[in-house]
């Protein structure tokens, strides 16, 4: 009997773990492989209260045309046939339920409207519950399906993917699926040699900033979460007073709302010139924001020069010398390529056509105050001038997965600087559990995080507990020296430096825009190390006792150690 009992429970355990495993896969299995002609390669059906702009998309992936005249596209309730169409190589077709609320979201327009192709059957639409979705040739030959959520997976040969939120949509990555957002764009990172600008806050920011304004002769693109520096403002306004085209960009609903001293800067510029947006999100008035928050910090000069940093263009993040502000990490490229790519990046996000882009109207903005300074500072690193090889990336799109596989990759050491870190919905924090994975390795790994920002306490000690008990060469601290606070989302790994807009915590990679820059060139890890260090000696350890925190291994084994044992008292309990 026992030994029946025995063979039950493994027996069980086994299958648990296949069924598990076939339950977590995001791989919908698919009949086709890639380069196999016409199939689906994206669709939207959770679309946000008050918008009609459902849709899917059709790509040919063969190196030839294809001629689609009299497909078919179905949810088994309506049937909608494709007019006199030959899909030419590599090339999409998105067909939507409204060209308007498509194209105010999209920011383009799509090639058909569901009431311009003959329906030969019932109302096509679909479920935000779930659905499945066909396309037959004019002869009736399956060519491809996908079932989502609750829908149908025997009328189609696929595996349902998981239903997401309003506002996402699915799109094909070879034989898997991924989620984006509602007019997000999908940039891959780009790399290049170049000159640069290494310079940090508060020491020296400020004026390489301003003399990069003063240099431009054509244009310049800013885009901020935050903008309430009036002496950025005011420089950005004689520019376009002398006839500079001067763009700017922000968040229309930062935490807290817009401030008085943003008024006064927008005020400032728009009355000199300066073509003002903000992107916006007004339920009562159906529009909504393409990104959860415009939180990149960059500024691009004539198209050949770019500024990014991890602070916003306000007083503490652009002091003027002498004044006191927040600690980050800047850099200046002199690149075309990258700047270019930059610009392309923003006037996606500035396109006028989206209904969420607006232009603030000040004739009816009240009050407005300018901002000041905060305490007195003596700045010790200077800007240096460098050459290196850059990669830019950006969020959502890419930048998550640069920050992953560069710490990944590290053998020697990683320096993180940054201003929070929260668990993400998973229960962890990836980013943390790679440090601790590079630890792990033999890494040498050092962690600064701001000593005011609540919360950051407990992380210190949980990492500081992990690192004890595991043995790893980790230590976190918090900051308590002269700087306002640690506002940088900086890193040094190896080599290679990174300078960004991304805090840790989920939204921000995964749901903001954001921009990351990777730098590796002589010089440049040593520029940022030596700040690193030198705010290193201005913090201090938390005390190491049980961390409220447990890691994800323990928690693991947690897991599976209460799951075996509760299908060996079930098996128990049943077996005569």
């Amino acid at each position: 009997m026992y030994r029946k009992k025995c063979v039950l429970a493994i027996t069980l355990i086994l299958f648990c773990s296949i069924c598990l495993g076939s339950i977590f896969s995001l791989e919908s299995v698919l009949s086709l492989g890639e380069g196999e002609g016409v199939k689906i390669w994206a669709f939207y059906y959770h679309a946000y209260r008050g918008e009609r702009n459902e849709f899917f998309a059709l790509k040919n992936f063969d190196d030839r045309p294809i001629n689609i005249t009299g497909w078919k596209i179905t949810d088994f309730d309506g049937i909608l046939l494709l007019p006199n169409i030959t899909l030419a190589a590599n090339t999409t077709l998105f067909v939507a339920e409204d060209d308007g609320d498509f194209y105010t979201s999209m920011g383009f327009h799509p090639d058909y409207c569901y009431e311009e192709l003959e329906s030969s059957k019932g109302n096509f639409k679909l479920s935000n519950e779930g659905d499945e979705i066909a396309l037959y040739t004019k002869d009736g030959c399956l060519v491809d399906c996908v079932v989502y959520g609750d829908g149908n997976g025997s009328l189609c040969p696929s595996t349902p993917l998981p239903n997401i939120p309003a506002g996402k949509y699915y799109v094909r990555c070879g034989n898997s699926w991924k989620a984006m957002g509602i007019g997000w764009s999908d940039f891959s990172p780009i790399a290049a040699e170049a000159n640069i600008t290494l310079f940090c806050s508060p020491d020296c920011a400020y004026d390489v900033l301003i003399s990069q304004i003063a240099k431009a002769n054509e244009s310049i693109y800013l885009c901020s979460y935050l903008m309430t520096n009036n002496d950025i403002a005011r420089a950005l306004a004689e520019k376009a007073a002398m006839g500079v085209y001067v763009v700017v960009l922000l968040e229309g609903n930062p935490v807290g709302g817009v401030c008085e001293e943003e008024i006064y800067c927008i005020k400032e510029m728009m009355n000199k010139g300066v073509r003002v947006y903000m992107m916006v999100e007004d339920d009562d008035k159906y529009v909504y924001d393409t990104y959860r928050f415009i939180h990149a910090k960059y500024c691009i000069i004539d198209n050949e020069t770019v500024v990014i940093s991890s602070e916003n263009f306000v007083h503490s993040g652009y002091p003027m010398k002498g004044y006191n502000g927040n600690r980050g990490w800047g850099v200046v490229i002199y690149s075309s390529e990258i700047a270019r790519y930059l610009v392309n990046v923003f006037l996606h996000d500035c396109n006028p056509v989206l209904d969420c882009v607006i232009i603030p109207d000040i004739s009816n903005i009240l009050g407005g105050e300018a901002g000041e300074y905060h305490g007195n500072y003596s700045g010790k690193f200077s800007a240096v001038t460098a050459h290196g090889n850059v990669t830019l990336c950006v969020a959502p799109d890419n930048a998550n997965r640069a920050i992953l596989t560069l710490l990944r990759n590290a053998t020697r050491e990683v320096l993180a600087e940054v201003y929070y870190i929260k668990n993400w919905s998973t229960g962890y924090n990836p980013y943390v559990e790679e440090l601790f994975n590079a630890s792990k390795r033999g890494c040498k790994v050092r962690l600064i995080l701001d000593g005011k920002y609540e919360g950051n306490y407990e992380f210190c000690r949980y990492i500081e507990a992990v690192a004890d008990r595991n043995g790893l060469d980790i230590e976190a601290r918090l900051y308590d020296g002269d700087c306002l606070k640690i506002h940088n989302k900086g890193l040094v790994v190896d080599d290679n430096v990174v300078i960004s807009s991304i805090n840790w915590h989920e939204n921000s990679p995964t749901e903001n825009r954001e921009v990351l820059v990777i730098i590796r060139g002589s010089g440049c890890a040593e520029y940022f190390k030596e700040v690193f260090y030198d705010d290193w000696k201005s913090s201090k350890r938390v005390e190491v006792s049980q961390s409220p925190y447990l890691d994800t291994g323990t928690i693991a084994m947690i897991i599976i150690a209460l799951v075996i044992a509760i299908i060996l008292v079930l098996i128990i309990a049943r077996v005569p």
